[in-house]
């Protein structure tokens, strides 16, 4: 199960931008990466940690135990 966190603009209230959170669950990286970005998406490439690593790179290095 993957999760992407999708942020609405409910509206303003006396200048200050109102949002709702949304948190969906997805069956896959790619179809999660390709909401958040409103294209079609490689999730695999898409998703960074923050030190920039690609998802792919993580299962690459846990796979081979390293």
């Amino acid at each position: 199960m993957y999760l992407a966190i999708i942020y609405i603009l409910a509206g303003c209230y006396k200048g200050e931008r109102r949002f709702i959170e949304i948190l969906y669950t997805f069956s896959s990286p790619s179809t999660a990466a390709g909401v958040h970005l409103g294209r079609s998406a490689n999730g695999l490439i898409e998703w960074k940690n923050n030190k920039g690593k690609t998802l792919k790179e993580m299962q690459e290095a846990e796979a081979g135990g390293t």
